[in-house]
């Protein structure tokens, strides 16, 4: 009985190890999705820019007669 318990404590100490570990990668890569998520939008507003100046420089391009 001794042993079953010992060996049970064992298997507890194991799971709340791996859920304390699995919490902390969670926590971290939810962190790591919020940066990448904000650096996609900075780029995407960068691409708009240079698609906007892009489209303003053909506009004023002179026409081929």
């Amino acid at each position: 009985m001794d042993e079953e318990l010992s060996i049970l404590e064992t298997r507890m100490a194991a799971l709340i190890d791996a859920y304390q570990s699995l919490r902390m990668e969670n926590r971290e890569l939810h962190t790591r999705v919020a940066v990448l998520q904000a650096d996609n939008e900075r780029s995407a507003c960068k691409l708009a820019e240079a698609i906007a100046r892009i489209e303003d420089i053909v506009a004023r391009l002179p026409e081929d007669e």
